[in-house]
């Protein structure tokens, strides 16, 4: 009887190896040597979420930096054309850009940055 090479061998191998090297196949208890491939992939971590949590941060900031520079009126008053206007999308860009508690606390932080900076320019002259 003559060896035959199975023609799916070095397929099946390469699957193997590819497994291997992603974390599929670990050494099972009890099996003196032999590995197991596992049945499930790894659950792949979501990123979007981390992603989606820095936006909305920026967003923020953002936000913050506008009312620190233009004012706590102007910025309202601009809300408020905004909050009038007939189309849909101003009254969609006024609620989402109204002011929030942590966009006025970091204004409001901001504006402390500023009087203290201006404060110590004004002592080195």
């Amino acid at each position: 009887m003559q060896n035959q090479v199975d023609p799916d061998f070095a397929a099946r191998v390469a699957q193997y190896e590819r497994n291997r090297q992603s974390g599929l196949v670990f050494q099972a208890e009890g099996t003196l040597g032999g590995a197991v491939a596992k049945a499930q992939r790894p659950k792949r971590r979501s990123r979007w979420m981390a992603s989606f949590i820095f936006a909305a941060l920026m967003f923020v900031l953002i936000k913050a930096s506008a009312l620190h520079i233009v004012g706590i009126s102007s910025y309202n008053s601009s809300i408020a054309r905004l909050t009038a206007s007939s189309s849909f999308v101003d009254r969609a860009a006024s609620f989402v850009l109204r002011p929030d508690p942590a966009t006025i606390q970091i204004a409001l932080t901001l504006n402390k940055a500023q009087r203290h900076i201006i404060r110590e320019l004004r002592k080195l002259k």
